[in-house]
């Protein structure tokens, strides 16, 4: 042990000391990885934890082990494909490859090329290339270790755990994305990869024959994404698995989608349009099955009027869903609240509370975004308020002075006794108050137990958060990838990213709900130039047209957290970027972000086992 670990509280293993080369071979670290009988790297990271902390020899060097296998995996992204398993609410978080010390760097790249299972090799040799570019051999040697791990599952000798066994699941994708992505760095058609371009041409015939939509799907977008087959024949493919009736809507729009991206590419309009036509009638087909519920089928309606606009030849068929869809909007009330299963939930959340780990993690998202969320009627905290001004006279004849983060008065709450105007302010200023206590306690032993429990248990992937968000009627069509990656990084803990990504979607999508229900939110200036309006101007202009959709438990609670200067008015704190980096992960941030994911979901529970469950 060096001065630098006896320095550090806490040593860490690769950062504060370092494990040299010897010390690796002499953990033994294939044998010990042999044990989780998978390729993923999550089940590797539990044979290494678990052997850590039972070793008597060699704990540095599985304790560095394990911190490699328990990054959060994030194939496409160029800057950061590896970022920290949990970020905690004080700032600190779990390691990442930047951590690591240059020395420890160098000697993971001496053994690298040693390292007999595939898996570890091509994180461990990817990581160092990441760190490092001008070790090419190792960007070279992580793509044909992740080549290794494909094939061997394609072969069945090895898989990414019990639920992943073919090429083409989620595991398998992440892996084909993050070779490719290391060998564009490289120079693409280098010979070196033939294997990889191969191996994607493979794997996409053979979820074609066997007729696997779901993995079809995510192998021929990547095949198009890479151009190694002629997007022709990938048209040819994704229509054919289109037409089969037996498939259900979602699955055949997206591969009529994918026909006509493919189509696209080579320039058939014609065909593209056709494609996408047909992606269209699965969208009038998801309204019809939308029934009775009027949001979810105006919704539907409105996608499909969307999908047909810019095609030509459409007007005819846009007309009559116009109609349909003006016939449904009427219908649409109360759906927001009307979902609440109120006795069932509570249930979830007592479960949630004990036995979180043990949730399937469909379950345990509607605990967590769903339970607990229906808001008191803002009469009954009125009714709380006069009943503490009772019992404690003195404390609300005295005026409270508000202050922002730089000690600026932004309010003032005149004490009881005065005029009627300023009596209604000081009852609306004590209500704001008993919110903060109520959200600062369902953070605290609900929210942020609950959200931890979700992310330890369970791996939660982005495809399924999009999947989910794209039929919410709460969230416009295209916009879905803001709230999965917004609620990835709210599950994660990374509370600034979070909110930053799914704070301007309220106001958009409380637009995009009056649109739903036939109110137009755009003003006309005295140039004759149109304006959206804001969210100030719609909580208060159509206060009464979202009230008969949200209902005024959810306009009270968001009057009182986004726009009230009294309470936390995170809205122009954050706009005008007051709000200081911790204290993002302060109660009223984390609550603003869960609000806005409970109302995407809520109106998903009457559907919510169809809708998480897996679809291949």
């Amino acid at each position: 042990m060096d001065d630098d670990q006896q320095d550090a509280p806490n040593p860490t293993a690769g950062v504060h000391f370092i494990i040299d080369r010897n010390a690796i071979a002499a953990a033994r670290l294939d044998e010990i990885l042999e044990r989780a009988n998978s390729l993923a790297w999550h089940d590797l990271h539990a044979v290494l934890a678990e052997h850590h902390s039972s070793a008597e020899g060699g704990q540095a060097a599985l304790a560095l082990a394990a911190a490699i296998t328990n990054y959060h995996f994030v194939p496409t992204d160029r800057i950061e494909p590896f970022r920290p398993i949990a970020v905690l609410t004080d700032g600190r978080r779990t390691l990442v490859p930047q951590d690591l010390a240059e020395e420890q760097v160098a000697e993971l790249s001496a053994v690298a090329a040693g390292l007999k299972h595939p898996s570890f090799r091509a994180l461990v040799c990817d990581v160092c290339w990441f760190l490092d570019r001008t070790r090419s051999e190792l960007g070279f040697l992580a793509v044909s270790s992740y080549c290794d791990c494909l094939d061997a599952v394609a072969n069945g000798s090895g898989t990414f755990g019990d639920d992943e066994t073919s090429p083409w699941d989620f595991t398998a994708v992440e892996f084909f994305e993050r070779a490719c992505m290391v060998a564009y760095s490289l120079g693409w058609h280098r010979p070196e990869f033939d294997r990889l371009r191969a191996l994607i041409q493979h794997v996409r015939l053979r979820a074609f024959d066997q007729r696997d939509t779901r993995g079809f799907d995510r192998v021929a977008a990547l095949d198009l994404d890479r151009g190694v087959t002629e997007a022709s024949i990938i048209a040819g493919e994704a229509e054919a698995l289109a037409k089969d009736a037996s498939f259900d809507a979602d699955t055949r729009k997206e591969l009529w989608e994918l026909a006509a991206r493919s189509h696209h590419l080579v320039r058939d309009e014609q065909a593209k349009n056709a494609a996408l036509i047909s992606a269209a009638a699965c969208l009038v087909e998801k309204a019809d099955s939308a029934q009775p519920s009027a949001m979810l089928e105006a919704a539907f309606l409105h996608k499909a009027i969307d999908a047909l606009r810019p095609i030509p030849g459409t007007r005819e068929t846009r007309d009559a869903l116009h109609a349909r869809l003006r016939e449904v909007q009427p219908r649409i009330r109360d759906e927001m609240t009307s979902h609440s299963h109120e006795t069932d939930i509570s249930e979830l959340v007592r479960k949630a509370e004990e036995h979180i780990q043990g949730f399937h993690l469909g379950d345990a998202l509607l605990a967590l975004f769903v339970a607990n969320g229906r808001p008191s009627k803002p009469d009954t905290l009125r009714d709380q308020v006069e009943e503490n001004k009772s019992k404690a006279p003195l404390s609300s004849m005295i005026s409270v002075d508000v202050h922002d983060h730089q000690g600026r008065v932004v309010f003032k709450a005149p004490g009881r006794g005065g005029t009627k105007a300023d009596q209604e302010k000081r009852v609306l200023y004590d209500v704001a108050q008993h919110r903060r206590i109520q959200r600062d306690f369902l953070v605290k032993t609900l929210i942020d137990p609950m959200r931890r429990g979700i992310a330890a248990a369970h791996l939660v992937r982005y495809s399924l958060l999009e999947g989910i968000f794209a039929q919410s009627p709460f969230v416009p069509d295209g916009h879905e990838g803001f709230f999965a990656v917004g609620a990835m990084r709210f599950l994660a803990g990374e509370d600034a990213e979070a909110f930053h990504l799914l704070f301007p979607q309220l106001e958009n999508s409380l637009r995009h709900l009056l649109m739903l229900n036939g109110v137009d939110t755009t003003k006309v200036n005295h140039d004759g130039t149109q304006e959206e309006s804001g969210l100030s101007k719609i909580m208060t202009a159509f206060s009464d047209d979202l009230s008969i959709i949200l209902s005024e438990r959810y306009l009270e609670k968001i009057r009182m957290l986004f726009e009230y200067r009294g309470g936390p008015s995170i809205r122009n704190e954050a706009a005008h970027g007051k709000i200081t980096y911790f204290g993002f992960w302060g109660s009223d941030i984390i609550y603003g972000s869960w609000l806005i994911l409970h109302l995407a979901l809520i109106p998903l529970v009457p559907n919510w086992d169809d809708i998480t469950a897996p679809r291949r």
